[in-house]
């Protein structure tokens, strides 16, 4: 992985999610206060693993946190309509991944699988070792699903809806 391209994917922040997030945060300002201030604390963390600069490789254990972090501020604005579900293999807590490798795939399944679906959704993510030098991580949702046609296009920058770069920059 080039640095241009890690640093493409770092400065990949969806301007919905943010606008969407502060909402949120706003709503419970209103309702829930102490949530509020729950709420803001994980969006600073959020921001700030998002915006490092000078880390290209993370551990998956920090990466996960981060995950978790954003799936917080996504519960707060879902709640019962989104359910995550993560395994992963102790083993490979350690193991370094490039930064910012599973959010934007996790933010994709709940984007474009879980809010269009008619109810209640889920996203899993799993990872586990294929050998010694190896692991999967796999990202994937139970929600609509993607049309058959779209498919062969889906790792092309531009292609797709929002800013058409997620899928592209993690591959």
């Amino acid at each position: 992985v080039t640095e241009a391209q890690l640093d493409a994917l770092q400065a990949q922040i969806n301007p919905h999610f943010l606008f969407n997030t502060l909402n949120t945060i706003g709503m419970f300002i209103r309702t829930n206060p102490n949530m509020a201030g729950k709420l803001l604390q994980r969006f600073a963390l959020f921001l700030r693993h998002s915006l490092r600069r000078n880390e290209r490789f993370v551990t998956l254990k920090e990466e996960m946190g981060f995950v978790r972090n954003y799936f917080i501020l996504e519960k707060a604005r879902f709640r019962e309509k989104l359910n995550i579900v993560i395994k992963i293999d102790p083993s490979l807590l350690d193991c370094k991944i490039p930064v910012l490798s599973i959010q934007p795939l996790a933010e994709n399944a709940i984007r474009h699988g879980i809010t269009v679906k008619e109810g209640k959704g889920t996203v899993f993510i799993s990872a586990q070792p294929l050998s010694q030098d190896e692991m999967e991580i796999t990202v994937r949702d139970d929600g609509v699903g993607i049309n058959p046609q779209a498919l062969p296009k889906i790792l092309k920058p531009g292609s797709g809806s929002g800013s058409g770069v997620g899928l592209s920059n993690v591959n």
